[in-house]
């Protein structure tokens, strides 16, 4: 298979992704022909790209591992790419913190693949996991950091926490802290929206990374819970309104929570299936 079938391939896949689940594993029998150095970059390519593809890419790499579990060069790899995006991460965050983002989700799909491939290749992933998530909530984060910091610990929260707990602790203080603006916290105006992510994220770590232990009246504020999403003239008075303490109104639309996704042994929405 050549490289622009792979990316014409690839296209299609994030196209079916949007309308149900992808069989990954009839896409890792289509793409076992290729190079695997080609299949390494076109992979690496796609999710630096597109957040939404890096779970089909982490997917389909333990797919094809389980297939010839001999053959290394896959896994290989794709851990040098991510690596590699690690040991590069000022230069990328520099040109592109989406890009940078989205490498630090590869960190957190790929690990638990390595898992199950190698514990000592998924160890190598684990300082990297940390000093990222620090990274976006210490150095200069703007609201995208944040917002991804949360939505990583939401869906991973429970695997970070099993890593390293007191690591991971360190984390959802540092959310609080930005949450309520502490003058020992990086200052970044947040809309409502980012807010509650933030507040979801506490609420996880409280009842031990399981929704399902949340109280009735929890599940219910985040069920009611609408917010207005902000104008182009509130954006630019947002900062004036932090340091006054007033914050947005919450009103209609519907705020949307990162979804569970299906076939996870936790009911907490970490991905932790393949661990």
């Amino acid at each position: 298979m050549q490289d622009e079938q792979l990316r014409s391939l690839f296209n299609s896949v994030l196209l079916l992704s949007q309308e149900g689940e992808v069989p990954v594993q009839a896409l890792a029998v289509l793409v076992q022909t290729a190079r695997p150095e080609a299949l390494v970059e076109q992979l690496h390519q796609k999710w630096l790209a597109d957040q939404s593809f890096t779970p089909i890419a982490a997917q389909m790499l333990l797919q094809l591992q389980n297939m010839d579990r001999r053959d290394a060069t896959l896994a290989s790899g794709c851990l040098v790419m991510i690596l590699n995006d690690y040991r590069n991460r000022l230069e990328m965050r520099n040109q592109s913190r989406l890009m940078f983002r989205n490498s630090i989700r590869a960190l957190h799909e790929f690990y638990p693949v390595y898992r199950r491939i190698d514990t000592c290749l998924a160890q190598s992933l684990v300082k990297p996991i940390f000093h990222c998530m620090d990274i976006l909530l210490d150095d200069d984060p703007d609201e995208a950091d944040v917002q991804m910091a949360a939505q990583l610990l939401l869906e991973f929260g429970r695997t970070m926490h099993s890593i390293n707990m007191i690591d991971a602790d360190e984390l959802v203080m540092k959310t609080r802290r930005i949450l309520i603006g502490a003058k020992n916290a990086t200052q970044v105006s947040l809309s409502t929206a980012t807010k509650a992510l933030l507040l979801r994220v506490m609420d996880m770590w409280q009842y031990g990374w399981d929704e399902n232990m949340f109280p009735d009246c929890v599940h219910d504020f985040y069920s009611t819970l609408a917010i207005r999403p902000r104008s182009e003239s509130e954006s630019t008075e947002s900062t004036a309104r932090r340091k006054n303490d007033v914050d947005e109104e919450v009103n209609l639309s519907s705020l949307k929570f990162p979804s569970l996704r299906k076939g996870t042994n936790s009911s907490s929405g970490s991905r932790e299936s393949v661990i």
